[in-house]
């Protein structure tokens, strides 16, 4: 009789296609909602324990995982500040040594001028990658200065910073 479906729907008219969607719409909405209504109270009941448990269970896995972030954000709080803690003692172990030298350096330097004798003299430091040392050391008269003890100050003062 009728081959394909469409050959069927082209025989109804306009209004009759909106009818028989409407007529197809109740069927399928009544089709859903009447397996519903008509369960048996233990069934509703075991359903609604199922969702209970279900939401138990959920709640429970956020509170785990709430405490599980809260664990996280202390143990990232605390290896921050050792991380700050860490980098302000190398900080202050560099400026210490840099401070030691710089007394080592000074008490040599007042060594030095104290074997001049107050001679007239001139001393003259340059700072090169953090370290002090002597570019120029002038002595104007010779013969009453103690070169050698001068020059092994120096010798050490060399040593010492290069350490």
């Amino acid at each position: 009789m009728f081959k394909y479906i469409s050959e069927i729907l082209q025989q109804f008219s306009p209004t009759q296609k909106m009818l028989a969607l409407i007529i197809l719409l109740i069927a399928f909405v009544s089709v859903t909602y009447i397996t519903q209504i008509t369960k048996t109270p233990e069934e509703l009941t075991k359903t609604i324990t199922l969702q209970r448990q279900r939401m138990v269970e959920d709640q429970n896995k956020i509170f785990d995982l709430s405490r599980t972030i809260i664990k996280l954000n202390d143990t990232i709080l605390i290896n921050n500040q050792n991380c700050s803690d860490n980098a302000l003692t190398r900080e202050k172990y560099y400026v210490d040594k840099l401070i030691t030298q710089q007394k080592y350096v000074t008490a040599t330097i007042e060594e030095i001028q104290k074997l001049l004798d107050n001679k007239p003299r001139r001393l003259e430091m340059i700072r090169l990658d953090s370290s002090v040392s002597v570019k120029r050391l002038e002595i104007p008269d010779e013969q009453d200065v103690n070169i050698e003890l001068i020059n092994k100050k120096l010798k050490q003062l060399k040593n010492k910073l290069k350490e």
